[in-house]
């Protein structure tokens, strides 16, 4: 890092700490005013005018329950090797670092800043921000459509470990046009989204994800390639473990599986990344309330039962009728002649066009399908014992 790269770090560190004592002596921070310094002290200030108004006999008591509860605790560090110190030992006791605080203390503290210092960090930085932007805007210039059905349904993940994962895999990877190898890139998004999902299950928890996953970026940066040999599955323990997973919307892994699932369909186009996608009970919970006609309540959570549907439509398909259910899947043109798209989840479109009814046979068919169907991807990525 250049001598004048130095001076306008420190000039931007004292310029945001000259802006927070400025609104702490001002007493008011500005609508205008973006940064974070503003946004807290409008949100302090705001919260104490409510409370000011809802509760005026108690507001004189406000400042003792302040001053009798809260410790200001001054630290005063006398570098910044030090601060990243006291940093990373406090927040060892309080609130779990995210992995990207992980990251960022250790490259500013390791062999006393050497990446940062490396001209070539800032260009390597622009080159992975301009792939994760094509990404994101789903860029058929850069990605075939089968790389951005792979990437939609890792946008869908459990947890956000597998962006760490491609991120290593694309700079160590990439040519000299920034660009991968589309079979290989291809081999590796699926290996990674069925090792990912599994261990979802298997071992839940992103902690417990940390250990496989950064042992083969240390092979994606040797040159090996990633296998997972080490972790690989014991296809029974997998089937065993799966089948008895309670696969509830509040889980992660829920939505995971669904999206997969949604696209082994080999009809099934590219969805938007902007689109907001819901779990639709296609055996609606209304209709087990009403008929009973489930042996038990617990089909309804199965993943036989469930897909992936599109928020404005899953709000309108909540009726307990199948046929309902179909129309809004389908798509239909209402009495005011408008018209009222249906998804573009195609295996719902294909239900809607072959089955006059959805029963407990038809969730447990498709639940015995789902699993089969993932151990095979599990076997086609060898990741099988």
């Amino acid at each position: 890092m250049s001598d004048y790269s130095r001076i306008n770090d420190q000039k931007w560190l004292t310029s945001n700490c000259a802006f927070a004592l400025k609104i702490l002596k001002e007493g008011n921070a500005a609508k205008e005013q973006k940064s974070n310094y503003a946004e807290n002290y409008r949100f302090f200030q705001a919260t104490i005018e409510r409370f000011l108004n809802e509760y005026p006999s108690f507001f004189s008591y406000l400042p003792t329950r302040i001053l009798n509860n809260c410790i200001l605790l001054p630290i005063e560090a006398e570098s910044q090797n030090t601060a990243l110190r006291i940093f990373s030992t406090l927040n060892d006791r309080g609130k779990p670092l995210s992995d990207a605080d992980i990251f960022k203390s250790q490259f500013y503290k390791k062999d006393g800043y050497r990446l940062l210092k490396n001209e070539d960090t800032f260009e390597n930085l622009i080159v992975l921000a301009d792939f994760w932007n094509d990404v994101s805007v789903q860029n058929v210039e850069r990605f075939s459509e089968r790389i951005l059905r792979r990437l939609f349904v890792l946008n869908y993940a459990p947890n956000g470990m597998w962006t760490f994962f491609v991120s290593v895999y694309f700079m160590a990877n990439k040519d000299e046009n920034n660009l991968l190898s589309e079979d290989e890139f291809y081999d590796f998004l699926n290996r990674i989204t069925a090792f990912i999902w599994t261990y979802a299950v298997t071992n839940p928890g992103v902690n417990a994800l940390r250990t496989p996953v950064y042992a083969e970026m240390v092979n994606i940066v040797n040159g090996l390639p990633v296998e997972f040999s080490d972790f690989r599955f014991d296809a029974a323990t997998v089937e065993n473990m799966f089948n008895n997973f309670s696969f509830n919307n509040s889980r992660p892994i829920t939505k995971s599986m669904l999206t997969w699932w949604a696209f082994n369909e080999l009809n099934q186009c590219l969805l938007s990344l902007d689109t907001t996608y819901e779990i639709e009970h296609i055996f609606a919970r209304s209709r087990q309330d009403k008929e009973k006609s489930l042996s038990s309540d617990k089909r309804l959570e199965m993943l036989g039962n469930k897909a992936l549907l599109e928020k404005r439509i899953n709000i309108r398909a909540s009726d307990y009728r199948f046929e309902d259910k179909a129309r809004y899947y389908q798509g239909f043109t209402n009495n005011r002649n408008q018209r009222k798209e249906g998804t573009q989840i195609q295996e719902l479109i294909t239900f809607a066009d072959t089955k006059s009814d959805f029963q407990e046979a038809d969730i447990n068919e498709r639940n015995n399908r789902i699993m089969t169907g993932f151990l095979k991807f599990l076997e086609e990525n060898n990741l099988i014992k």
